[in-house]
């Protein structure tokens, strides 16, 4: 359906529910063009756009899926105001660098996964030709099996959890090298430390760790690169699905 709806209008949604089918799955593209003139930011706006959306599960006794832009940060998790992201059942957010897709329930990399684990996949949009000659897309969730981590990033990334256990989420670089100098194959200080700063450059120039200043933290989200696999909120390259 293409014609205007606002997802806080009471008498919009019961007149959109009433042509529904009971148990659909109802995809709001997107929330903010269905809450058109309210502030997402605020907490009350936020609270009318979550209330329609309830409302409509409730009637339909359905599934809503909100697609919903992420910030332009990414690492600040999905626009407007943080009563959305709780009061998600769940979160995919998704996300597109290099034709390389990924969606994760992963609550440190944008998701949520209210009743289990956070898991991250990737996948592809193969073109295809509809009958009407249009073009869309389908879903390739095996179009890409990741390539293996290289031995050499994976022992040093292995080294930074077992540190991360002890210092948090910001792990000292001095700490990290230490630690791998510890189960390093290099026979030699000089060839230990080429081998460190080769590995932990590789995993920054993969996306997999952040640099700031001499403390290194895990990457909110997996990057495109071949040696990483594959938002609920919406838009553009970056998109959440919610419920």
């Amino acid at each position: 359906m293409m014609t205007g709806f606002n997802i806080t209008n009471e008498q919009d949604v019961t007149d959109f529910a009433s042509v529904l089918p009971k148990g659909c799955v109802l995809v709001v593209d997107t929330l903010n063009a269905s809450a058109v003139g309210i502030d997402e930011n605020g907490s009350v706006g936020m609270g009318l756009i979550l209330a329609g959306a309830k409302r409509l599960a409730q009637i339909t006794g359905g599934l809503v899926v909100l697609i919903h832009h992420s910030g332009k940060s990414e690492g600040a998790g999905l626009r407007g105001h943080s009563s959305l992201i709780g009061a998600l059942d769940c979160a995919l957010f998704v996300s597109r660098k290099a034709g390389r897709c990924t969606w994760t329930t992963d609550i440190n990399k944008g998701g949520k996964s209210k009743d289990g684990a956070g898991v991250s996949h990737t996948f592809e949009l193969d073109v295809v030709t509809l009958t009407d000659g249009s073009a869309s897309c389908v879903v390739n969730a095996d179009a890409r099996t990741a390539a293996p981590m290289p031995p050499r990033l994976s022992d040093a990334l292995k080294a930074f959890g077992r540190v991360a256990v002890l210092e948090g989420d910001c792990v000292p670089l001095e700490a990290w090298r230490a630690e791998f100098y510890t189960t390093s194959a290099a026979t030699t200080p000089h060839a230990k430390k080429q081998a460190f700063q080769r590995a932990r450059d590789g995993l920054v120039s993969e996306g997999l760790l952040v640099m700031r200043g001499d403390f290194y933290h895990q990457a909110t989200e997996k990057p495109e690169s071949p040696t990483s696999s594959g938002s609920t909120a919406q838009g553009g390259s970056k998109r959440n699905m919610s419920r």
